[in-house]
């Protein structure tokens, strides 16, 4: 992405110097699960989930050019280059760990509903991207269906506790919840034969108030450049996922 990043000038030098700049992000994460269900009758079941986790991430700024303007927002010094930078780090280890309940609360021939909550803990070091820094909690109803295409669907809501990562102010006492919000999952799993099975199902997840940044402009001797940090605003979305996969 391009941004445009603001340096204002002291009391006594009244300029601001804009940086114009290219920068390359690269993340990745590597996730593995160790999952254990106890049956506490034949209607109720617990599980816990734990995480572990290998993240990566690298920045590279490129083509970044600087000028100083004087307050009648007249060139002052410049456009200069600046030198490319690249900087990347690593972190590995227990992510945030959930403990789930699930009761079936009917049955029929081949039908079934149930109700669960699943408890997410912050165990994750959330300033190292292995964790959220905040407690979640994501009552849900279940419907599935047995038969040679079993059909199931999953219905919930997550609600979030504050968090670290969330403090638009960068003060203390400044958390805010982490966004959450709907939560769904529609697929079917077919039985190609009595070994083989094929299944696909369409995850959704809603994210109801989330800060973001609103993009603003900078002109300099006749030329608009982005300035991204002119200010922030709330927004609401939904990412939907597919998965298909065999067993």
């Amino acid at each position: 992405f391009e941004a445009t990043a603001y340096q204002p000038g002291t009391t006594t030098v009244v300029s601001n110097t804009y940086t114009t700049e290219q920068t390359n992000l690269r993340f990745k994460i590597d996730q593995f699960l160790a999952l254990a269900t106890y049956g506490i009758t034949n209607r109720v079941d617990m599980s816990v989930i734990v995480p572990v986790e290998y993240v990566s991430l690298g920045a590279a700024t490129q083509h970044s050019t600087s000028y100083t303007v004087n307050s009648s927002n007249q060139l002052v010094l410049g456009p200069y280059s600046n030198p490319d930078s690249y900087s990347a780090g690593t972190a590995s280890g227990v992510g945030d760990i959930t403990i789930n309940g699930k009761g079936q609360i009917w049955s029929g021939e081949r039908a079934s509903f149930a109700v669960g909550m699943n408890l997410r803990v912050p165990s994750g070091d959330d300033r190292n991207l292995l964790g959220s820094g905040a407690w979640g909690m994501s009552p849900y109803l279940v419907y599935s269906y047995l038969g040679k295409i079993s059909p199931h669907a999953k219905l919930g809501f997550q609600w979030n506790t504050a968090t670290e990562l969330n403090n638009p102010t960068g003060t203390s006492g400044g958390n805010k919840t982490l966004p959450g919000g709907m939560q769904y999952d529609l697929g079917a799993d077919w039985a190609m034969s009595r070994r083989v099975t094929l299944a696909a199902d369409i995850l959704g997840s809603q994210f109801l108030n989330t800060p973001q940044l609103l993009e603003g402009t900078v002109t300099v001797s006749g030329v608009s450049t982005p300035l991204p940090a002119s200010g922030s605003g709330i927004t609401s979305y939904t990412i939907n996922n597919a998965s298909v996969g065999m067993k």
